[in-house]
């Protein structure tokens, strides 16, 4: 946090600490970083993909992400990650302000979020209780249709998490607020 926020931090060496916490707060949203059952983070489960050979891991940090930006924006470039990162902003924008706060509330499951340690446990715990089961597959060898139908619901859940987490804490480092009135009144 002090290398972000400490004005006289050139920007090269604001971007290391800067991408470890996108990296961070991302994959402490990722069921298989987050591996309470000694599942090996989901690396030793190979899997095919539209018959391509890879592993559980790289379903849940690639292909799932990647046909869902197919599936809605016909692309999976930047510009797709972007469009994908609006509609689920947008999810929650104009929503009645209670229940934005209970959403965000929910979203960030953290009470006291300027301790980023504590909400990173917290968060983790949140991630493992999802209990995204290594033995649930189709029973054919290739995950693609059933297993993203399956599971993509969960996807969009998590990265929205990491985004509104991330907000959060980048807002905390650089006004000390969180960007939400009643959250910074705790």
């Amino acid at each position: 946090d002090k290398l972000l926020r400490d004005t006289a931090t050139t920007l090269g060496n604001q971007l290391e600490p800067l991408k470890f916490l996108i990296h961070l707060i991302a994959d402490v949203t990722q069921p298989y970083h987050v591996d309470l059952e000694g599942r090996n983070g989901g690396n030793d489960r190979e899997v095919e993909w539209k018959g391509i050979k890879t592993n559980l891991h790289e379903v849940w940090d690639r292909y799932l992400i990647n046909e869902y930006l197919v599936d809605q924006f016909k692309t999976k470039d930047s510009f797709a990650g972007f469009e994908w990162a609006t509609q689920l902003a947008n999810s929650v924008k104009n929503l009645p302000k209670d229940e934005l706060k209970s959403r965000v509330t929910a979203l960030i499951n953290c009470p006291f979020p300027k301790s980023i340690e504590h909400c990173a446990y917290l968060w983790a715990l949140d991630t493992a209780n999802l209990h995204i089961n290594a033995r649930d597959f189709p029973p054919h060898p290739d995950l693609y249709k059933e297993y993203y139908d399956q599971n993509i619901d969960i996807v969009a859940k998590q990265l929205l998490k990491a985004g509104v987490r991330l907000a959060i804490r980048l807002n905390l480092i650089f006004s000390e607020r969180t960007g939400f009135d009643w959250l910074d009144s705790n």
